[in-house]
């Protein structure tokens, strides 16, 4: 009666579960997350002290937000090709 159960995640279970190597049905069912985006902008900038008078931070973290929601990884491999290409082309995104 005394073992617990760990109902955690590890980061191999959440990377096999990526959004981006799923069916098309169940990327069309995670997209939900993106109808959330106007409320939680309006939501970020009046209750947050960080966005307090930015509407694209507001904006930034709401769309975060739902692409967590969604479990949108990217792998190591990814982000690294995508700075490398930026640097590339001076294409920062400040």
């Amino acid at each position: 009666m005394g073992t617990s159960i760990n109902y955690q995640k590890t980061m191999v279970d959440r990377m096999t579960d990526r959004f981006q190597d799923q069916p098309w049905y169940i990327k069309l069912w995670r997209y939900r997350h993106y109808l959330r985006i106007p409320y939680s902008t309006i939501i970020y900038r009046y209750r947050s002290k960080i966005a307090e008078k930015n509407w694209k931070l507001a904006y930034d973290l709401a769309v975060g937000d739902a692409q967590i929601k969604m479990n949108w990884l990217y792998t190591l491999d990814e982000v690294k090709e995508t700075l490398e290409s930026k640097r590339q082309t001076n294409e920062y995104d400040v």
